[in-house]
C-alpha cells in the first residue's frame, strides 16, 4: 500500500528523520537497493522531506553519494545493475572527457565491464549517449508542474522555478555542456533538445494565458519570456557556482528570488 506524502511526512517527525546522518541512513539504503541510480524524489519519499530541506541539509545528490562513498556505504559495482553502472560511468566520463571523450571503452572500464556488455546493453556509442541524456532527472516533473498552474501565478512559477532548481543543480555538468558546449557535444546532445523545448513551450504557454487575463502586459512574447526565466534560472544553479563561486545551496530562497526579480520586470 502506498504512504501519501502527509503520511511520510508524519512518519519522518516520528521516526526524527530530520537531521544529515538520518538523511544519509535512508540514502544508503536506497543505494543498497538501487544502487546510484537511485534519485533524489525516492530519497524525498523514503525521509518525507521537501528537495529544498534536503539540499539545505546533505546537498545534491553528487554529494549524497560522495558522503556514502566516504563513509563506506555506497554499494559495491558488483552490487548494482548492469545497465545503471554503465549509465553512471556515463556520466563521469562525459563529465571528465567532455561527450567526444565518452567512448564505449572508456565508459566500460569506468563501469568495471566489458565493452561487449556495453554494447549488448545499449547498442552503440549513439544510443549509449542518448539514454545516458534522457536518463536526466527531473525534467518530467518540472514539465507536470506547469501543468499544474492553477491561476496564481507567483505561487505558480515559484512551484516550477524550485522543481527546475534542483534538476539543473543535479544536473550541472550535464547542464554546462548544454551552455558551452562544443558544436559536437550540442549534436550529440540532441536527444534532450525535444525535451527541453517542449518544457520551453509549456511555460510560454503559461505566460500567454497570463498575457491574455491582462496579468503580464509590459512583457515580450511568451516564448522570450519563457527563455528569460528558464535563463535566470540557469544563472543560479550552474553560472553562479561554476564561474563565480556563488552558491546555490538554498533552492527554496533562490526560487523566490527569481519570481520576484521575474515578475517585477514583466507583471502588470
Amino acid at each position: 500500500m502506498s504512504t501519501s506524502p502527509a503520511a511520510a511526512r508524519g512518519h519522518a517527525r516520528a521516526s526524527g528523520v530530520h537531521g544529515a546522518e538520518a538523511i544519509l541512513r535512508a540514502a544508503a539504503d536506497l543505494a543498497r537497493e538501487h544502487g546510484d541510480a537511485f534519485t533524489m524524489e525516492q530519497l524525498e519519499r523514503r525521509t518525507g522531506l521537501s528537495r529544498a530541506t534536503l539540499y539545505r541539509r546533505v546537498g545534491s545528490k553528487r554529494a549524497v553519494l560522495e558522503r556514502l562513498a566516504a563513509n563506506g556505504e555506497a554499494p559495491a559495482p558488483e552490487q548494482r545493475g548492469a545497465r545503471a553502472r554503465i549509465l553512471a560511468a556515463a556520466r563521469r566520463v562525459v563529465a571528465a572527457r567532455g561527450v567526444g571523450g565518452a567512448t564505449m571503452e572508456r565508459v566500460a572500464e569506468e563501469a568495471g565491464v566489458g565493452v561487449a556488455t556495453v554494447y549488448r546493453h545499449f547498442g552503440g556509442r549513439e544510443k549509449l549517449l542518448a539514454a545516458f541524456a534522457n536518463a536526466t532527472e527531473g525534467r518530467a516533473r518540472v514539465r507536470h508542474t506547469i501543468e499544474r498552474a492553477d491561476g496564481d501565478l507567483r505561487t505558480d512559477l515559484t512551484a516550477v522555478a524550485r522543481v527546475a532548481l534542483a534538476l539543473f543543480i543535479d544536473n550541472r555538468d550535464l547542464m554546462r555542456i548544454l551552455i558551452g558546449g562544443t558544436p559536437e557535444e550540442l549534436a550529440v546532445l540532441r536527444a534532450l533538445k525535444g525535451s527541453s523545448e517542449r518544457t520551453l513551450d509549456r511555460l510560454a504557454s503559461l505566460f500567454q494565458r497570463e498575457a491574455v487575463a491582462g496579468r503580464l502586459t509590459r512583457a515580450g512574447s511568451p516564448r522570450r519570456l519563457a527563455l528569460a526565466f528558464v535563463g535566470m534560472l540557469l544563472a543560479f544553479a550552474v553560472i553562479g557556482p561554476e564561474h563565480y563561486a556563488i552558491g546555490a545551496d538554498d533552492p527554496d530562497a533562490l526560487a523566490t528570488l527569481a519570481v520576484r526579480l521575474f515578475l517585477d520586470g514583466a507583471a502588470a
